[in-house]
């Protein structure tokens, strides 16, 4: 697996910059984000044919089937 840097801090220094180029689509990443009473999973990238894909995964560990299990949790997935 080739390991390529797709990401560069901005000239303004404040920012982030995701470089694709042709020669390398598709690509996906993700980010992940996580509170007190809810987590979030973004995943983005570039199909094949240059569109933007996006899917969300909402997890809300606050939300549980089964006491003191994390695994538990009431989960959704978000497409579009």
């Amino acid at each position: 697996m080739e390991n390529r840097q797709y990401w560069q801090i901005g000239s303004d220094a404040e920012s982030i910059e995701w470089h694709v180029s042709a020669d390398s689509i598709p690509h996906q990443d993700h980010v992940e984000l996580a509170g007190k009473e809810t987590a979030l999973v973004i995943y983005y990238g570039v199909a094949e044919n240059g569109a933007l894909t996006q899917e969300l995964h909402c997890i809300f560990p606050m939300f549980r089937m089964v006491p003191n299990n994390t695994c538990a949790s009431f989960q959704v997935d978000l497409t579009q």
